[in-house]
């Protein structure tokens, strides 16, 4: 009797063993509510997991092992800096539900900075663009992420469809030489600085600059009293 005690007591132990130097890679990810908050594994390739529809805020920021990662058809929010400083990651496959993406979510990434597009997008949501001159917005495009023209001083005129509902904040801050916006009658959200530092702005003549669907944008005028 003592004989099987002991046999099963070196059994549990030996099986607790196992279960401790073998994690299931589920471990590398912290997912809560369907919000992947970090991911603290160091492989090369990435599976999001099936349950995740928002990869928050900073999730792999700074990873330097991720090359790859596999989104799926239930991730719709990318966060903030999400995948920011992944100094390796140079694709980003399966982005077909992505519907927002937050500023600066792939910044000093290879598949970001080494990408030579006119319009880089996940989906219909435009994160970057390397375009010059007189630039007509893409009609595939549904919204307009933030930052994603910032310090483009090649652009002078930008034309937005009317696919474009969304312009997110600082999208064209400091494109010094941008003149003139056109177009852009279904938009329903503009960001702050979205314009700043423009000559569109600077330059522009009336008191109220609206646009799309009646968004103050800029107050030029020097009333002292102003109605909007």
């Amino acid at each position: 009797m003592k004989k099987i005690s002991v046999f099963i007591l070196i059994f549990a132990v030996a099986l607790c063993s196992l279960f401790v130097l073998t994690p299931s890679a589920s471990d590398e990810f912290v997912v809560e509510d369907g919000v992947l908050l970090t991911y603290t594994g160091s492989e090369s390739v990435v599976d999001i997991p099936a349950d995740v529809y928002y990869i928050a805020d900073g999730a792999f920021k700074g990873n330097s092992h991720i090359r790859t990662v596999n989104l799926h058809s239930g991730v719709y929010l990318i966060g903030n800096e999400a995948f920011s400083g992944c100094t390796t990651l140079k694709n980003v496959n399966n982005p077909y539900s992505v519907s927002f993406v937050g500023a600066y979510a792939f910044e000093n990434t290879p598949f970001y900075n080494n990408n030579e597009a006119e319009f880089i997008c996940l989906n219909n949501v435009l994160i970057g663009s390397n375009a010059k001159g007189d630039v007509t917005i893409p009609d595939t495009v549904g919204s307009v992420a933030a930052y994603a023209f910032v310090g483009n001083t090649s652009v002078t005129s930008v034309y937005i469809p009317d696919s474009v509902s969304e312009v997110g904040e600082g999208a064209f801050l400091n494109c010094t030489a941008l003149k003139a916006v056109t177009g852009g009658k279904n938009l329903s959200y503009i960001g702050s600085l979205s314009f700043y530092s423009t000559e569109f702005i600077k330059t522009n003549s009336d008191e109220f600059l609206i646009m799309g669907e009646d968004i103050l944008v800029s107050y030029n005028g020097n009333s002292d009293q102003v109605s909007v």
